[in-house]
């Protein structure tokens, strides 16, 4: 974040924002929301997928879930700092400022969802990971 003659400027997962950018601004952070929400939804249920697969993983199959959690939590984080972003940027007009405290909280319920969701899918992801390992161990050990 910082501040210049025409207002503050953030940075988020490679995009730039500023308090004083408008109605175009604010709805392209909305969809970069959005967009974050939608893969974090898709990358659990690949998550969730790959885990009923078994209860232990090939190795490669393990790296893949290993790689969208990865990934899911880079996300989350970014989420997170937009989120942030949102809360900071400023709108003039009543009725934007009403349309994005509305479209602000409806977003925010479905990233909760969508962590609610992830957390449910870490925990046998974590299970996975030890079984895995103590099959490895043993093979490797024969």
């Amino acid at each position: 974040m910082s501040v210049s003659d025409h207002g503050t400027k953030y940075s988020s997962n490679g995009q730039n924002y500023s308090d004083d950018g408008g109605d175009t601004e604010l709805s392209n952070l909305f969809d970069d929301v959005g967009r974050n929400i939608q893969q974090i939804i898709r990358k659990t249920g690949l998550m969730q997928k790959l885990i009923n697969q078994r209860t232990t993983l090939e190795n490669e199959t393990f790296e893949r879930l290993q790689s969208e959690q990865k990934n899911a939590n880079k996300l989350i984080k970014d989420t997170s700092l937009q989120f942030q972003i949102l809360d900071n940027l400023q709108t003039t007009d009543f009725e934007t400022a009403r349309q994005k405290s509305i479209q602000q909280e409806k977003l925010k319920q479905n990233f909760s969802d969508a962590l609610r969701n992830f957390q449910k899918v870490q925990k046998p992801t974590k299970t996975i990971h030890l079984r895995t390992q103590m099959l490895f161990s043993r093979k490797i050990h024969q």
